[in-house]
């Protein structure tokens, strides 16, 4: 809804631009020559009422399909004629008599006392504080703020989420304001106890003297400990494994890794580079834009075949049901915001922006491929998503193939890495036979940033999930804000139309969702006889594939025939899913029985890198104590 004041034209021109911007209901109140107007334009999303309305207001009820309370919108012109302000305020304390409803209004210039009458508050403004300004001098420069928007308490009620960020934006101020404060009565406290401590060394020595440098000295000493713990978690080292206690180490490491994870250059696209940040950064925001944007989704009439509808009617309710107190802090008006956003629908507004830090993967990176990007995600957004992914993990295990170990309740990932080795073991004592086979390692590259949005819809429709939950979900994975962050710089924001944010604690169940369409290609393949099965032993279970997050094993006949069936699978999966296998860093290891010439053959058809000592890319040797038991019975439970 666009509610518009001093349009200065005729009804019929305002209609034709109103229509021109895609608002095909509206209402306009015509101007007295080039003065005054309104225009209010609406969606047809919202059911609207018309109370009343003049040539100074538009006064209506307002009533949306997600808000359980109707509300009232009054679009005001204020007279800009001295003359006339006391019929302006006279209309608007008329209009202010209904107190019953949620309030909001539009209006020229604060007039207190009518605010009062009205029970009307400011609603506040972001960007610049004057609407309007005159005069190119300073002696003659005019500046005026014109427009307002004000609520009565019941607006403010059924609207929280702007009070939220306003104080969230003060905390942050007064939060470092007061870390500031910290670290200089700390410094001034470890000059004032090295004063103290240096008088005390030249008196002479009696029971008080020494008792008072023996406590000086302890509490000289504290604080030295607490400075040597804050440099320590800054440089992120373990002082236990670099020597004795040294404060300027830890303050040489931190500097160091600063350093280092500075961005000082970036490449372009015509191949150059650059170090100014203002490049930099749109460089970034540019390559982050391409690599979230869709590219659309192939045809899944295949892929859905074998993914049945797991999820029932009772786990949907579940899904569904409000939220309680218990799900959140013990504190009430967070607690306040974020059930009026889970159970209210509210908007997720400025909670869902995200900035991406860039962590470099290699010594001073200059290719954005070489950079590892981090979401920052808001807390209050954490916190409310963190409570949804609780209720998505009670039922994700049941959705997943159980060759998915990772994110699901009762799984460790080491046992697929156990039932990996298990399985090149035997591979590695076949020696015998025509037919050899293979287990390819696949590296996904950006994996989380090219999940398509509208493939994980269709997938957890496929499984039985309720639509009013994919659409919860969907909401907030869709309306988050992205700005790249360089070197402490927050650039322009952006928006993306596909991709999964690294820290969302949504993410990792989306991802499992994602996933699922590969292991449905493969259940297909298996039981159109085209995959062959291997197995750790004659009455082991036969595996075709094991998936590690983002990362997977699959496995095959050593053949022309067997590859290139392994690629059609990967091919269509990236059709689907909008991921992309980098097959320049996956990987490959063959059965001791296999040919040469069969090796040759499936090295050109798949285009990956030939192996004998998979166990590293597997991460066995870190597999050790309490987890490794826990893994072998687990594991000794499925067999």
């Amino acid at each position: 809804m666009v509610s518009l004041t001093e349009t200065k034209i005729d009804k019929k021109r305002m209609e034709k631009v109103r229509r021109k911007c895609g608002f095909m209901n509206g209402l306009e109140i015509e101007a007295e020559g080039s003065r005054g107007g309104l225009c209010l334009a609406w969606k047809e999303d919202i059911i609207l009422t018309l109370r009343s309305f003049s040539r100074n207001h538009i006064d209506v009820m307002i009533k949306e399909d997600n808000a359980k309370e109707e509300w009232r919108f009054t679009g005001f012109y204020g007279s800009p004629y001295a003359n006339r302000k006391n019929d302006t305020w006279a209309l608007l304390r008329r209009l202010g008599e209904d107190q019953s409803h949620p309030w909001d209004e539009r209006k020229v210039e604060a007039f207190k006392e009518t605010l009062e009458d009205c029970q009307l508050e400011n609603r506040g403004h972001s960007g610049v504080w004057f609407t309007w300004e005159r005069g190119n001098f300073a002696e003659n420069n005019v500046k005026e703020r014109l427009d307002r928007g004000v609520a009565n308490e019941k607006w403010k009620c059924l609207f929280p989420t702007g009070i939220i960020m306003e104080k969230l934006e003060k905390l942050k101020k007064h939060l470092k304001t007061w870390a500031r404060s910290v670290k200089s009565k700390r410094k001034g406290l470890k000059r004032k106890l090295t004063k103290e401590l240096e008088i005390l060394a030249v008196k002479e020595r009696d029971d008080d003297t020494i008792a008072k440098i023996i406590e000086t000295r302890i509490n000289l000493n504290m604080e030295i400990d607490k400075d040597e713990i804050y440099w320590e978690q800054q440089a992120r080292a373990n002082w236990l494994k670099v020597g004795d206690k040294n404060s300027s180490f830890f303050h040489k490491f931190a500097t160091s890794r600063r350093k280092r994870n500075t961005i000082s250059r970036l490449q372009l696209d015509d191949g150059g580079e650059t170090t100014e940040v203002n490049k930099m950064s749109e460089v970034a925001t540019l390559y982050f834009q391409r690599l979230f944007k869709s590219n659309g989704i192939g045809d899944l009439s295949h892929l859905l075949q074998d993914i049945e509808a797991s999820v029932s009617k009772d786990m949907n309710a579940a899904l569904l049901s409000d939220y309680t107190k218990k799900n959140y802090l013990p504190r009430t008006e967070v607690i306040k915001f974020c059930r009026g956003i889970l159970n209210n629908d509210q908007s997720l507004g400025q909670l869902n922006s995200t900035d991406i830090i860039l962590i470099p993967k290699t010594q001073n990176p200059t290719n954005l491929v070489n950079f590892r990007p981090i979401s920052l995600c808001t807390v209050l957004y954490k916190i409310v998503a963190k409570t949804i992914a609780n209720r998505f993990q009670s039922v994700i295990g049941g959705c997943i193939d159980a060759v998915q170990s990772a994110f699901v309740l009762g799984k460790l990932i080491t046992d697929n890495v156990i039932l990996a080795y298990e399985i090149l073991h035997t591979f590695r004592q076949k020696r015998t036979g025509k037919k050899g086979y293979m287990a390819v390692q696949l590296d996904m590259s950006k994996a989380y940033d090219r999940v398509e949005w509208s493939f994980v819809k269709e997938v957890m429709t496929r499984m039985g999930f309720a639509e009013k939950w994919i659409e919860l979900i969907l909401k907030y994975i869709t309306t988050a804000t992205f700005a790249i962050n360089i070197n402490g710089e927050r650039r322009r924001g952006f928006q993306a139309t596909r991709g999964l944010q690294q820290g969302d604690p949504l993410s990792p169940f989306l991802f499992l969702i994602c996933s699922e369409g590969l292991s449905a290609l493969m259940r297909l393949a298996m039981k159109e006889g085209l995959i062959k099965e291997v197995k750790a032993s004659r009455r082991g279970p036969a595996i075709s594939h094991l998936l590690f997050a983002d990362d997977c094993i699959l496995f095959g006949e050593a053949s022309n025939n067997g590859a290139q069936l392994l690629k059609g699978i990967l091919t269509k999966y990236e059709k689907c899913s909008g991921q992309c296998v980098n097959f320049n860093k996956s990987t490959i290891f063959y059965s001791s029985n296999t040919s040469e010439e069969s090796k040759r053959q499936i090295l050109a058809i798949l285009g990956v890198r030939s192996s004998t000592d998979m166990e590293k890319y597997l991460g066995l040797p870190n597999i050790v104590g309490r987890r490794k038991k826990e893994s072998f019975q687990n594991l000794k439970d499925k067999l």
